[in-house]
């Protein structure tokens, strides 16, 4: 096979680029010690050098300035990042020193770099961690708190027609025809669907007494809600379950009129609609926080798409638990549009331990990244261009759903995992 063929199209973080030329600093590290007196000196070696690689590579195209503000972003990111090393194959490397661009008229339409790559490696020394996952799970259940808290001071039916309690029963019965739906959307736990459905009856059953107790709907409420994520067999099970209640109510019919009872109506609809969904919201969070870390094609950028189908395995990349957090976050942003001071502050709490809690588990994920044979290959030749291991054959497979193992197709792109 020519030497042309085994070159792989170049890439930062998924950034791609021409490479023009490549340097690669190999070697050991080595304290040379010279004495007084003495001619001969003593070479100690220390172990491997790291390995550092100065890439001179271009980005061109009409639209090459893009392109460039890509790349830029990319080297300027935090944390070490996937190089696709034209020659070397997929590192793991950070920016070890000031890259830099070259740009001028007389070569328009095209960026010059140099970027002094090093292989990150790992960190040995052992440090203290903060467990973010409980963090996350401490945020939710303060914030469930303040939900309920604000749901009892809203809701009311006291000194009003009874055709108000009739609307609010209501609301109520179609949240439990949502949870009832949601409950028969997967394969739960027997033993805790059981659980659940005698929850739900008995709320059914007290409806009546409970319509007209604004503290105790509220807790039943957000029992009911915390009572479906029990069912799921998998965090990412209950993450998906919750996601379908982030919108609930949205296709209720707004309560029309500005007479008093009319008021209390709306007033009613909207205290259940704000606790179901900011209850959802926190428990999604919880859910998140248990999703294990785990190199695999997992499902989680699929469950976004499809909320309902039972999903197996955890965060497999760094974009996978990427796209959770963004959606948890958005969804926390749509909840505090609406919120009260207090519970305002305790979502905006409840976002800061999101974020930290996913960045601390992308840190040790690896990217997702294209990758583009140049001719049609068998998928064993590819895993073992990319990670020198043939027997990952499969994961390429499964990732990009190839139909035939023996014969993927050449300038098609792959998603595989970076190292």
């Amino acid at each position: 096979m020519a030497w042309r063929d085994e070159l792989q199209p170049g890439s930062f973080r998924g950034v791609p680029f021409l490479i023009d030329t490549a340097s690669t600093e190999i070697g050991r590290r080595i304290a040379l010690h010279e004495y007084p007196l003495r001619d001969t000196p003593y070479a100690e070696d220390l172990g491997r050098k790291a390995r550092q690689f100065a890439i001179e590579c271009l980005v061109l195209g009409p639209d090459y300035m893009a392109a460039r503000d890509r790349l830029i972003a990319a080297l300027e990111a935090a944390g070490p990042g996937t190089l696709v090393h034209p020659y070397f194959g997929t590192r793991r490397v950070v920016v070890a020193q000031p890259a830099s661009v070259n740009e001028s008229t007389r070569e328009g339409g095209l960026a010059r770099f140099r970027i002094p790559f090093a292989e990150a490696g790992e960190k040995l020394e052992p440090e203290a961690t903060t467990d973010t996952a409980a963090q996350v799970q401490d945020q939710a259940g303060a914030t469930n708190a303040v939900l309920a808290n604000s749901f009892a001071s809203q809701w009311s039916v006291e000194g009003t027609p009874q055709w108000v309690s009739d609307a609010g029963g209501g609301f109520l019965g179609r949240l439990t025809d949502k949870l009832q739906a949601l409950r028969d959307s997967i394969p739960g736990i027997p033993e805790s669907v059981t659980a659940f459905n005698a929850q739900l009856q008995a709320f059914s059953d007290g409806l009546s007494s409970l319509i007209r107790a604004p503290f105790n709907l509220g807790a039943s409420v957000l029992d009911l809600v915390l009572g479906l994520g029990t069912i799921a067999r998998q965090p990412l099970d209950a993450l998906g379950l919750y996601r379908t209640l982030f919108d609930f109510g949205s296709g209720q019919p707004a309560v029309i009129g500005s007479t008093p009872a009319r008021k209390q109506q709306a007033a009613n609809q909207a205290a259940l609609q704000a606790l179901v969904r900011g209850t959802a919201v926190a428990q999604a969070a919880a859910a998140g926080s248990r999703v294990p870390a785990q190199t695999m094609p997992a499902t989680a950028l699929q469950l976004l798409a499809d909320p309902t189908a039972p999903a197996t395995g955890g965060y497999g990349t760094a974009n996978d638990a990427i796209a959770v957090r963004d959606a948890l976050t958005d969804a926390i942003d749509e909840q505090s549009l609406t919120a009260a001071d207090d519970l305002y502050v305790q979502l905006q709490d409840l976002r800061t331990a999101v974020v930290r809690d996913i960045a601390t588990r992308v840190a040790g994920l690896p990217d997702l990244i294209t990758f583009t044979p140049t001719t049609t290959l068998p998928a064993l030749v590819v895993a073992y261009r990319l990670y020198a291991d043939a027997g990952r054959d499969q994961e390429i497979v499964d990732r990009n759903g190839v139909r035939y193992p023996g014969f993927i197709t050449g300038g098609h792109a792959l998603e595989v995992l970076g190292e």
